[in-house]
């Protein structure tokens, strides 16, 4: 049988697959699941540096094939720094969601999803302030980039889509994880 770590693996590889080829199919602005993948990997992988690194390299790699299939104009951008990270944060708060007793799965993946999605608005809209020079670098200025962000936000779908694929992830995980206790029982 499976020990934890392989099977978070499997999953993760999983929504992994899934979450690359997302990025590449018509979809609304902003409705991807690279958020909520973040939040799984630290949430299934808990301190194993792959839980940062899962959601860093499709990142990077769609974000690779973008640039290389739109002749650079899609892709990389200033920025990205500040994007990375906040996954990495999100990484970081799926860990710490292992750390709460007697967690319902439901509310998990919606508090995380919810707690991920406004991390990576706080951070990335940050970014935009600190790295172009649309906004004045002053406190106005970083209020003025966050209220335009917020417009952004609202309009694209981006708090629903981290919390559909949050509870897609965790339930998919969930129901993985019994299917296979289930099987362990029947074999004993």
């Amino acid at each position: 049988m499976l020990n934890k770590e392989t099977k978070g693996l499997l999953v993760v590889g999983m929504v992994l697959v899934l979450s690359i080829l997302f990025r590449f199919i018509p979809h609304f602005p902003n409705f991807a699941p690279i958020t909520a993948l973040a939040l799984f990997s630290g949430y299934s992988l808990g301190k194993s540096r792959l839980s940062i690194l899962i959601p860093i390299v499709v990142v990077f790699l769609s974000d690779l094939l973008l640039h290389l299939v739109s002749s650079g104009v899609w892709g990389f951008y200033p920025d990205m720094v500040f994007t990375y990270g906040a996954y990495m944060l999100i990484s970081l708060i799926g860990v710490g969601l292992t750390k709460i007793k007697n967690r319902n799965v439901l509310v998990t993946a919606v508090g995380g999803g919810v707690l991920a999605s406004i991390t990576f608005f706080l951070v990335s809209n940050f970014g935009v302030w600190a790295v172009t020079n649309m906004y004045p670098k002053n406190g106005i200025g970083l209020l003025a980039c966050y209220e335009a962000g917020l417009l952004f936000y609202r309009q694209n779908f981006t708090i629903v889509s981290d919390l559909l694929f949050s509870i897609i992830m965790f339930g998919l995980a969930t129901y993985v994880f019994k299917l296979n206790v289930k099987s362990e029982k029947a074999l004993a």
